[in-house]
């Protein structure tokens, strides 16, 4: 006989399987540290690429109009300061918006999964029943 309980579950459980079991997967394979630790450090590097490639073409900008101030001693160690500043500031901020985005991703999942437990427990009820 068919039970209407075990069919609405199942039915749940496909649609969590066919759309976000994947991913949830993926994400629940970490720690929580690790996961969000790996995440901020690779778009540390990407920003840090960002910044590099904005430089160089501004580098190249200037040098290509003959801008001679670029040459002098004062100006780049004045502009060097003022570079590292921002790129820190910028670090600090860019490296803790993705902490928190990760953070909530991490947490989203893993509500997920356990829902997901959740149901299979359910599931594995109404059979021994």
């Amino acid at each position: 006989m068919i039970q209407k309980e075990k069919v609405k579950l199942m039915t749940k459980m496909a649609i969590f399987e066919k759309k976000e079991h994947r991913k949830t997967m993926e994400i629940m394979r970490y720690r929580r540290q690790d996961y969000v630790a790996l995440h901020v450090i690779l778009s540390w590097i990407c920003a840090v690429i960002l910044v590099g490639a904005v430089v160089a073409l501004m580098a190249l900008y200037i040098i290509s109009k003959g801008s001679q101030i670029l040459f002098q001693p004062s100006y780049l160690k004045m502009t060097a300061i003022i570079g590292l500043v921002l790129f820190i500031m910028f670090s600090f901020i860019y490296c803790f918006l993705t902490y928190w985005h990760y953070v909530e991703q991490y947490e989203n999942a893993e509500k997920k999964f356990k829902e997901y437990e959740k149901m299979l427990n359910q599931l594995n009820q109404l059979y021994e029943e």
